[in-house]
């Protein structure tokens, strides 16, 4: 089982103790088992150019974040809005910039993990 660590080392310097966040060998998480999506806010008006921020947290049986999996949000129905380019923040987290449409409806967005083949959905 591997898992994302950081190193803490205690450091000399200037002739006192302090501490230091040495960077360490992060090593790559195990596969994706869970995938999380929240969105921020939770609803925006439909005028063409409300946007709220999608967020998918894949994590691996550990709890440890796996980046650099491929991630992608969907809208069902889609009534026109659009789902901009998803960045991979590191850490297991991924965003994407959902805008409005100008048509009233409640969307349910989906995030799938294609890496890990695992999905999750919210509806707002």
């Amino acid at each position: 089982m591997v898992v994302r660590r950081k190193v803490l080392r205690f450091c000399l310097l200037a002739g006192t103790i302090g501490l230091c966040l040495l960077p360490g060998t992060a090593q790559a998480a195990g596969t994706g088992v869970t995938l999380t999506v929240s969105l921020n806010p939770t609803s925006i008006i439909a005028n063409g150019t409300s946007t709220t921020t999608a967020t998918a947290t894949v994590d691996d049986s550990t709890g440890a974040g796996v980046a650099g999996d491929t991630v992608a949000f969907t809208s069902t129905p889609n009534l026109g809005e659009t789902v901009g380019t998803v960045m991979d923040m590191g850490g297991g987290v991924y965003t994407a910039t959902i805008t409005s449409s100008t048509t009233v409806g409640t969307a349910t967005i989906s995030a799938t993990d294609t890496t890990s083949t695992i999905t999750t959905t919210h509806t707002a």
